[in-house]
C-alpha cells in the first residue's frame, strides 16, 4: 500500500456586506440590519483575516464596525445562502454572542503555543466545520466546509476547500498553522497583541514593539544614573 500526503488550500471568502447595520437596545445589546448585494473578497485584505478578527475591539461599537466592514460571522450558517430579495437578508444578533465567539477564537489562538492544547483545538473545531442537522428542525442544516476541487494531475493530490460562513473561514485558517505559529506580543501595551510569527524566536509583533520594550528596559536599568548625570550637568552650568 502506498502512502502519500495531500496538499490543501482554502478559497477566499466572499462576505455579503450589509447596506444597513445599527445598535439596538437601551444598552446596545443587539446589532440589527439588512444585507446588501455588495461582496468583500477576503483575498484582497492586506492583513490575514484571522489576525484582524482576533485583535478586533470587542466593544459594541467595535462589533458594529466589524459587521459593517467585514460582514456577519454567522456561526450557524443562517445567512450563508441568502439571495437578494430573500427576507432572511434582515439580520439581528446579540453583541454578547459575537464577543463570545471572539473569546473562543482567542483561546484557540493562544492554545496554538502548546502541542497538546492545539490538538484539543483541532478536535473542537470539528463541530464548527462539519455539516449537521439542526436539533428539532431536520429541514435545517448547519453548513459545513465543502470540498470545492480535487486535482487530477501531479505527484500528490491537491484539495481546495470552501467555507460557507465567515466564522468557518476564520476557523479553517487557524488549522493551516503549525504549533507555535500563533503568538502574543510581549509588549503589554500592544494594541493588537496577537500575531503570526515569521521566525522561530519572534516574541514581538513588530519592530516598533521590540524597540519600545528595549527602550523601557534601558530606562529601567540606566534611567536613574542618566537623570543624576543630567542634574549634575545643570548644576555646573548654573554655577558659572
Amino acid at each position: 500500500m502506498f502512502r502519500y500526503l495531500a496538499e490543501a488550500g482554502l478559497n477566499h471568502y466572499l462576505a455579503r456586506l450589509p447596506v444597513r447595520a445599527e445598535l439596538k437596545g437601551k444598552k446596545s445589546i443587539q446589532i440589527c440590519g439588512e444585507l446588501g448585494k455588495e461582496e468583500l473578497d477576503f483575498g484582497t485584505l492586506q492583513e490575514p483575516p484571522h489576525k484582524i478578527f482576533v485583535n478586533w475591539p470587542s466593544t459594541p461599537d467595535g462589533v458594529l464596525e466589524f459587521t459593517k466592514k467585514y460582514g456577519l460571522l454567522d456561526p450557524a450558517g443562517r445567512y450563508c445562502n441568502w439571495e437578494p430579495g430573500d427576507p432572511r437578508g434582515t439580520f439581528s444578533f446579540k453583541v454578547a454572542s459575537w464577543v463570545e465567539q471572539q473569546k473562543d477564537f482567542r483561546q484557540h489562538w493562544d492554545w496554538n503555543a502548546d502541542g497538546g492544547g492545539w490538538d484539543v483545538v483541532r478536535h473542537d473545531l470539528w463541530s464548527e466545520l462539519s455539516s449537521s442537522e439542526v436539533g428539532n428542525a431536520p429541514e435545517l442544516c448547519h453548513p459545513g466546509v465543502e470540498l470545492d476541487y480535487i486535482s487530477e494531475l501531479g505527484p500528490k493530490p491537491y484539495i481546495l476547500l470552501a467555507a460557507q460562513t465567515l466564522w468557518q473561514y476564520l476557523c479553517t485558517l487557524l488549522l493551516f498553522h503549525s504549533v507555535g505559529d500563533l503568538r502574543t506580543c510581549l509588549n503589554p501595551d500592544c494594541p493588537a497583541p496577537r500575531f503570526i510569527a515569521r521566525r522561530k524566536g519572534q516574541v514581538y509583533c513588530s519592530s516598533d514593539c521590540a524597540a519600545l520594550l528595549a527602550k523601557r528596559r534601558w530606562w529601567a536599568k540606566h534611567g536613574e544614573e542618566w537623570r543624576k548625570a543630567r542634574n549634575r550637568k545643570r548644576l555646573r552650568g548654573g554655577n558659572r
